[in-house]
């Protein structure tokens, strides 16, 4: 590239021509990741070619868990846990997953297909499965419901009735009142009562007024 200079600005054209020339050139990189990825890089040629060293094996294994971790999550998508196991054989709408949204019933082995629950399609279109089906709707009998609807309610509302009457006389008998009873004292407890008392006020009194203590009693 020509240095500006008078000469060259004063020539317009000449000028014009530099400017368009320069961008022949390639723009020089002021980061340093690509160099520093460049000097990182193991050249796996080379060390073939020494395949007999421990140490450049070692060198090659660790260049390849490298470039292969480098790339280990390229083009995945993570999603939450309930999803994934919601989403393993039928893609189903985020908006059951919102918060405060009752959410839909667990994928489990153990679930009832009669309940509401999530069945596989497999499952579905199973011509085994459909005919074992019809047959057990075919061999049950039919059962009136009605009747034992009401003798449900019905010793349903007797029991409430018994525990309602055990609970009424409970409180009965917590609030009765029982007739006071006379009770007659006994003299001889009350006089022995005295004599104990008597000795013990002798006890505590000391020694040298035992004498005047009896005598004022």
């Amino acid at each position: 590239v020509l240095k500006d200079s008078e000469e060259t600005l004063n020539d317009e054209s000449l000028f014009i021509s530099d400017c368009i020339a320069a961008l022949n050139f390639e723009l020089e990189r002021t980061d340093k990741i690509a160099e520093d990825e460049g000097d990182n890089v193991v050249d796996l040629e080379l060390l073939e070619q020494d395949g007999d060293s421990r140490h450049i094996l070692k060198m090659k294994k660790q260049a390849q868990k490298i470039a292969h971790l480098k790339t280990l999550f390229k083009g995945l998508k993570f999603f939450i846990n309930r999803e994934v196991f919601d989403c393993v054989r039928q893609v189903l709408p985020t908006s059951k997953y919102f918060i405060g949204v009752v959410l839909p019933p667990h994928l489990s082995p153990f679930v009832e297909p009669n309940r509401d629950a999530y069945i596989p399609p497999e499952e579905i279109l199973d011509p085994a499965n459909i005919e074992v089906h019809e047959q057990s709707d075919e061999e049950s009998p039919e059962i009136d419901v009605e009747p034992l609807n009401s003798e449900l309610s019905q010793n349903l509302m007797d029991f409430q009735l018994e525990k309602a009457y055990q609970e009424d006389n409970a409180e009965k008998k917590n609030m009765s009142v029982e007739s006071g009873k006379i009770c007659k004292e006994d003299k001889r407890l009350l006089r022995k009562n005295k004599v104990d008392e008597h000795r013990l006020q002798v006890r505590m009194v000391k020694p040298r007024h035992r004498n005047l203590f009896r005598k004022l009693i």
